[in-house]
């Protein structure tokens, strides 16, 4: 124990007896109480407290009841305390940020007035965020002043020079790009918002927030506990992301407002002011980062529509091949498969995004985010299957590769979709006949490979699947009963979706009452503990009720002997029935 140690215990042992003291002991305490802080309660032999923050110099109440100016003033001279866990401007731009957005046309109309080289940056960011929330409650902001503050604090080289004097606010000057980002954003894709006639203005605000400096490179380093960001979500949380969402949302801006012309062949060109920011997007040596390729395929499809010939010719550096280029390609397809819908006419177009997305799907790697983006590769690769523009025939096809290549989980998602999204990519289409052919013969492709198998635990989970096909699917109903059955066999009872399993065969008993009846046996024999049919007691009643009223004595001999089963066991909940 060193010398002070000693002597802070001493000074907290003294203290409860202080008034009993004298002599040496009192002098020693007086002496300790000038040298160190008394101690918090030295009762306590331990104690802690709590706080949160940040907190704010002003109530809601107080800065909501100033005008817009004094709240101006107030922001520029309110002097920070220098104390621990005394009021920040955190805590004061939080509360701004709700006054804003509570009256935000109003503030809109003073934003000229802002001094940008006389505010923190934390203050201009939750100014800005404030009209951006007030926009999505409908008040119309004067888009005038509004777009002019945004063109002083992009010219304000200050604002950077101020953050290096060692201020350490929760919004920096990223954060001041971020919120003027998305307030572009929003106010393009708003009916109340910006006019098209400010055309030049948004496009340089968003221009120059695509040039500068954030934490796009550092975010996209892996750390050792997480590994790397998802590139999607880095995009949503840095300057460079948000201006680069801007810049696709521009586009479609112009389209809505159909500012865009057209070639001699009638489609679109893109724009002379756009076209120098996307051929730096496709450069990988002057654009490296992960996250706006992976930006460039959740657009793609949009892109395709308005300008095919553009990425017609640029379609090898949008999905580039190569080992070198495999970080580029992969962070698109996190993108493109992540956040996109399947577009046929886009796929028959360039069936390679599916070839070269496989390896990247079934790549094992640590990065959050992975596991579900992957499993959206999967489900445009069963619709495009479904759609026929993907065969099963040739040995090497593609279909076959993937359940050759895939882990158990990755098959079972893909009968899941098929299943769960069966009267989406299905049903209602005028050439269902056909997918549902497709689909007959995608099962009976697995099923004879799991029939022929020698260990069948890899396969249950696509065996498990089928109890979905057999729910939602428009099969014929003897195909839908027999490969039921040879199911059943194999997961020893277990399906999914088993009481709407239940919920058909009860509809189909009356033609099929003994396939029925052989069914409904094995799942009961499955489930040896009762679990399951704990869950299934309303379903077997109307079902038994229904096989006996079918008046097929084969059916219900095997049904009144499954009901006798069921009451040595305990479970007398349909023993009425042999009455």
């Amino acid at each position: 124990m060193s010398n002070e140690e000693r002597e802070r215990w001493q000074l907290q042992k003294l203290m409860p007896i202080a008034n009993y003291l004298t002599g040496e002991p009192l002098a020693l305490y007086h002496r300790l109480l000038e040298k160190y802080k008394a101690p918090e309660h030295p009762e306590f032999k331990y104690f802690s407290w709590s706080w949160h923050g940040p907190t704010s110099p002003l109530s809601m109440e107080q800065l909501a009841a100033m005008t817009p100016h004094q709240v101006l003033e107030y922001l520029k001279t309110w002097e920070i305390p220098q104390t621990e866990y005394a009021p920040s401007p955190e805590g004061l731009a939080r509360i701004l940020r709700e006054v804003v957005a509570a009256r935000a046309q109003e503030f809109s109309a003073i934003a000229t007035e802002i001094e940008v080289d006389q505010i923190l940056p934390t203050y201009l960011a939750h100014f800005i965020n404030g009209l951006e929330d007030g926009l999505k409650n409908n008040q119309e902001l004067n888009w005038e002043n509004v777009l002019e503050l945004c063109i002083k604090i992009c010219a304000d080289d200050s604002l950077s020079t101020r953050m290096q004097k060692g201020q350490d606010f929760e919004t920096g000057l990223e954060g001041v790009y971020m919120a003027i980002g998305n307030l572009m954003r929003m106010g393009m894709n708003k009916k109340k918002g910006i006019s098209i006639s400010c055309r030049t203005t948004v496009w340089k605000i968003i221009n120059t927030l695509t040039t500068v400096q954030d934490s796009m490179a550092y975010m996209e380093t892996p750390d050792r506990e997480y590994g790397a960001h998802s590139p999607i979500s880095i995009a949503i949380n840095t300057a460079g992301g948000v201006a680069t969402l801007a810049v696709f949302e521009y586009l479609l801006w112009l389209k809505n407002s159909k500012c865009l012309t057209s070639d001699n062949d009638g489609q679109y060109i893109v724009p002379t002011e756009v076209g120098p920011v996307l051929d730096q997007y496709l450069d990988r040596i002057r654009e490296p980062h992960k996250t706006i390729h992976a930006i460039i395929g959740q657009y793609l499809n949009m892109m395709y529509s308005f300008f095919p010939h553009w990425v017609s010719s640029e379609i090898d550096r949008i999905l580039p091949q190569g080992d070198a280029s495999a970080g580029t390609r992969n962070a698109f397809f996190q993108g493109y498969f992540g956040f996109s819908d399947v577009w046929m006419k886009f796929v028959e177009k360039f069936p390679r995004i599916y070839l070269l997305g496989l390896n990247w799907a079934l790549d094992e790697d640590t990065e959050r985010d992975m596991y579900e983006t992957k499993n959206r590769y999967v489900d445009h690769l069963m619709s495009v299957y479904v759609a026929g523009i993907v065969p099963l025939d040739d040995e090497h096809s593609l279909i076959r590769r993937f359940f050759k290549m895939a882990k158990p989980e990755m098959r079972k998602h893909a009968f899941d979709y098929i299943g769960r999204t069966m009267g989406r990519i299905v049903c209602g289409h005028p050439e269902s006949k056909e997918q549902i052919e497709r689909l007959k013969k995608l099962w009976e492709y697995r099923l004879a490979l799991i029939k022929a198998a020698t260990k069948k635990t890899e396969y249950l989970g696509e065996l498990y699947a089928f109890g979905w096909w057999f729910a939602l699917g428009p099969f014929e109903v003897s195909w839908l009963l027999d490969n039921l059955f040879e199911c059943l066999c194999h997961t020893n009872g277990n399906c999914d979706r088993s009481n709407d399993v239940l919920t058909k065969l009860d509809r189909i008993a009356p033609e099929y009452p003994e396939k029925v009846a052989s069914i409904v046996e094995v799942m009961i024999n499955g489930d040896e503990h009762g679990f399951s049919q704990s869950f299934w007691v309303n379903e077997l009643q109307k079902l038994f009720s229904t096989i006996k009223s079918s008046g097929n004595d084969i059916a219900w001999a095997k049904i009144a002997a499954i009901i006798n089963k069921l009451g040595e066991r305990g479970i007398r909940n349909y023993a009425a029935l042999l009455d």
